[in-house]
């Protein structure tokens, strides 16, 4: 059980950590505090560099969106899933795990697809009102 503790505070703490660095950003880019780098933009993508970069995803389609990401996804929660057996092996198997990453990328890549799409037609449409 103490193991459980310990690997959700630090799930927590990172996750914590890329808010408090998403934010950071975001705020330093839009009072042109700090120009946008190529490390700033992992965690804040300006508004015409979203747009161009949606652009091309959508031209390479969802189906490969969805297939780097589901990848992703597994990778991630098989690690922390052979962590865990590591630690506890009667927490099941790496199959498990990698069922769940499989599913949870799926469910996840759907809906960042969703608001990545909704985002980007509010865009379109803010950048269309401003040109005319």
């Amino acid at each position: 059980m103490k193991i459980w503790g310990i690997v959700l505070f630090v799930i927590v703490l990172i996750s914590i950590t890329i808010v408090v660095i998403l934010i950071t950003f975001k705020y330093l880019i839009k009072k042109n505090i700090i120009k946008p780098s190529k490390i700033s933009r992992i965690f804040y993508n300006d508004d015409e560099i979203f747009i161009d970069s949606w652009k091309k995803t959508q031209e390479k389609g969802i189906l490969k969106y969805m297939i780097k990401n589901v990848i992703i996804e597994t990778i991630a929660i098989g690690i922390l899933g052979k962590v865990i057996i590591l630690y506890k092996p009667e927490m099941g198997s790496l199959f498990v795990y990698l069922l769940t990453g499989i599913i949870a990328g799926l469910m996840l890549t759907s809906i960042y697809w969703s608001e990545n799409q909704n985002r980007y037609n509010q865009l379109k449409e803010k950048r269309k009102k401003t040109l005319v």
